[in-house]
């Protein structure tokens, strides 16, 4: 169905009428270009936040690899490559370095025992597989 240009012309002067008639809503807030260096900011803020959290995720993921014995190692690695595999699918490369080098940090510092049950619990719950996939 093709439209004629009476209909063209009655669409475009709606639109015109709607944005004339919305001006006024508009008219208390903070021009974009105002707005974009504060958001800008906290979006940047929110970035460098979850990075940080990136990074404490493999290193006490590492430590808790530490806790494990040598007989269930190859488990945990095989977590550890598909927690790799994961973020470096939802978050890029850059992330899922920052996650294994942490995790390669927190391999070389000694855990005393008593921390061990909470890393092991931490690392368990954070590697749970969700949605199904084994």
């Amino acid at each position: 169905m093709s439209r004629t240009w009476k209909q063209v012309r009655v669409t475009a002067v709606a639109v015109v009428v709607a944005v004339v008639a919305c001006g006024p809503l508009v008219v208390g807030a903070e021009p974009a270009a105002a707005q974009a260096p504060a958001q800008a900011q906290a979006a940047e803020a929110d970035e460098e936040a979850f990075d940080e959290k990136l990074r404490e995720f493999g290193y006490w993921a590492g430590a808790a690899y530490g806790c494990v014995e040598t007989a269930k190692q190859a488990e945990v690695e095989r977590k550890v490559l598909d927690t790799f595999n994961g973020i470096a699918r939802l978050f890029g490369t850059d992330r899922a370095f920052f996650y294994a080098a942490a995790f390669g940090n927190g391999t070389t510092h000694k855990v005393e025992p008593g921390k061990c049950p909470e890393l092991l619990d931490r690392f368990q719950k954070a590697t749970a597989v969700r949605g199904g996939r084994e």
